[in-house]
């Protein structure tokens, strides 16, 4: 359905082979040589191609340091996989080390300890600051191949990142307000990433303004519209579901 969205609503040309590529779920393994994957569609790829594999190695793994050289290994295949015959989106190596230390930190049982760590927040600090003058020096809104030192700071920020908001969330979560708003945005969050573009150009189209430049202010906007719409979907999709 959202790959339907993205074709009628945003006039996205996509060839047969495409539509299959996208159907199945291998746009980011398959990119760039067979597949172009498709605006934000790319993200759903990498998650179904994470989550196929990594609960299996989780399972007959077991021990953290086995289960670390695993997701390196991988890692490294992967790299020469994409420079040998051009396999695997760039954006799986930005994100894929994120993933592995995420199921490394629910392995480990780790998530107390960073609630109460305030070294670990001193040093998540420090990371999100470096994070962000070493990806400012690189001054790149694309990168066009591996930049193995760009992922290593990408990595550093998004994983800093987590860290501050895990803490600063658990603070805040001793009001019932927080609580249901958090609750709110988590429940409609995977539909929100789904279908915002979708509904962004039905909204800047009912708009009727047509002046591209406000484009970006008519979508800041209409964020609550969509996170809304997004709810009431996800709970319809839960719905079907559970009644299937």
């Amino acid at each position: 359905m959202a790959l339907l969205s993205f074709v009628f609503l945003l006039g996205i040309r996509i060839s047969s082979q495409e539509m299959l590529i996208h159907l199945m779920g291998l746009q980011v393994l398959l990119s760039p040589k067979y597949s172009d994957p498709i605006r934000t569609l790319w993200f759903i790829s990498l998650l179904l191609i994470f989550f196929t594999f990594a609960p299996t190695l989780i399972l007959s793994l077991k021990r953290i340091a086995r289960l670390f050289a695993a997701y390196l290994t991988i890692f490294m295949i992967t790299i020469l996989i994409h420079n040998s015959i051009e396999l695997l989106d760039i954006r799986f190596f930005y994100f894929f080390p994120t993933f592995a230390i995420g199921s490394l930190i629910g392995v480990a049982q780790a998530l107390p300890v960073m609630k109460t760590s305030n070294s670990l927040l001193g040093g998540s600090l420090v990371g999100f600051s470096v994070g962000i003058l070493m990806l400012s020096q690189n001054n790149l809104t694309y990168i066009p191949d591996l930049d193995l030192l760009h992922i290593l700071w990408s990595n550093l920020f998004i994983l800093s990142s987590i860290v501050i908001i895990f803490r600063s969330s658990h603070r805040l979560t001793h009001f019932r307000f927080v609580q249901n708003l958090i609750l709110y945005i988590a429940t409609s969050s995977y539909f929100t990433y789904l279908y915002h573009r979708p509904l962004w150009r039905i909204l800047y189209d009912i708009s009727g303004i047509g002046v591209e430049r406000i484009e970006v202010l008519i979508n800041l906007v209409s964020i609550p519209i969509v996170i809304a719409f997004a709810f009431i979907l996800q709970n319809l999709y839960k719905k079907i579901v559970e009644r299937i």
